[in-house]
């Protein structure tokens, strides 16, 4: 009726301080990603459950920059320091550099129609993930004209498939389901204009 409102307070949660992050899946529970662990909060009964380093949550004060929930539900962590994690609903997975990650420091997730998981990172490198398959430069599913030079800052999809990803430095990149990039530079600079 926009004339009750409900405060819930997460100060008693140890661990818990300001909200990085925040999804809600399709069981209308909210993932709150802060410091060192991630909150599911249910809407429904106000449920709520804590998952930090002992249930498989990387290390502590790992800063959950970002987070999505993918077309099969699973929850998909980036965090500021420790790779990515991924929750199946009853266990964490973790990736990180050594697992083909580009970056340790990821910015923001957002997931294709194509199924992939595309990892914004600090330092303007690029993967994703598709079928549990970390993709990359070295692996070849990333075309070297997608790296950036300063962090990533935004990314989207159009209607027909295009990836489009933004940079403060290198402006606006394109890539189509070909693989081909192309680069919309800012005017001051030489190359395709928007």
């Amino acid at each position: 009726d926009g004339k009750d409102y409900y405060t819930h307070h997460f100060d008693d949660i140890d661990g818990y301080n300001a909200p990085y992050s925040l999804v809600c899946d399709a069981n209308n529970t909210l993932w709150i990603g802060s410091g060192k662990s991630v909150i599911s909060y249910n809407i429904n009964d106000s449920s709520t459950v804590i998952y930090d380093s002992e249930e498989g949550f990387p290390e502590a004060e790992c800063n959950p920059n970002a987070i999505v929930c993918d077309k099969n539900n699973n929850i998909w962590f980036g965090t500021g320091n420790f790779g990515l994690c991924r929750f199946d609903g009853y266990q964490f997975q973790n990736y990180s550099l050594d697992d083909g990650l580009a970056d340790n420091e990821i910015l923001n997730l957002f997931e294709d129609s194509f199924n992939r998981i595309w990892l914004l990172t600090i330092n303007g490198k690029i993967c994703y993930i598709q079928d549990d398959r970390i993709c990359n430069y070295g692996t070849g599913h990333v075309p070297e004209a997608l790296q950036f030079q300063s962090q990533i800052s935004g990314i989207a999809e159009d209607s027909v498939g295009n990836i489009w990803i933004s940079s403060a430095y290198d402006g606006i990149k394109k890539i189509d389901k070909q693989s081909k990039v192309t680069t919309y530079l800012k005017s001051s600079q030489t190359s395709t204009s928007l």
